[in-house]
């Protein structure tokens, strides 16, 4: 098999250009502006964060990252502000993450900026086609699991 013709590839490929899009956007919001993961754990973290407390391994779930890449990542936004980590009272070991009122503010911006990124990604594909996409795609992460 040629590397034309590899899965692995085509999705290395489009997920660069994905994270370039989204890492590109120019609004300003201080020091740094938050990259694509962070970005996309800002949303998953506000319109979850009803449905109880929020941990470093949701983050890893969601994203499908390993614990010191995670690591990483929340400390570079707890440092700029975007998250709190807080003890919880039934488990000495777990610190609940909770977005801070700079985060909150940025999430219609970023909200916007990953629809406005899937519409142009998604562009010219049938309903079919998108789902048959997730579908295969929901397959292979489950195979690499």
């Amino acid at each position: 098999m040629n590397h034309k013709n590899m899965l692995g590839m085509e999705i290395k490929a489009i997920t660069n250009r994905m994270v370039r899009r989204l890492e590109g956007a120019a609004w300003d919001i201080g020091e740094k502006t938050p990259s694509s993961a962070q970005k996309h754990t800002i949303v998953y973290l506000y319109e979850h964060s009803a449905d109880g407390d929020l941990f470093q391994r949701d983050i890893e779930e969601f994203l499908s990252i390993q614990r010191p890449t995670a690591t990483r990542m929340l400390n570079h936004m707890e440092a700029n502000g975007l998250i709190k980590r807080e003890s919880v009272e039934y488990d000495g070991r777990l610190k609940k993450i909770t977005l801070t009122p700079k985060a909150i503010n940025l999430y219609n911006n970023i909200f916007d900026e990953i629809n406005r990124v899937e519409e142009y990604m998604t562009r010219g594909l049938t309903d079919k086609e998108k789902d048959d996409f997730l579908r295969i795609a929901r397959k292979i992460r489950k195979n690499l699991e």
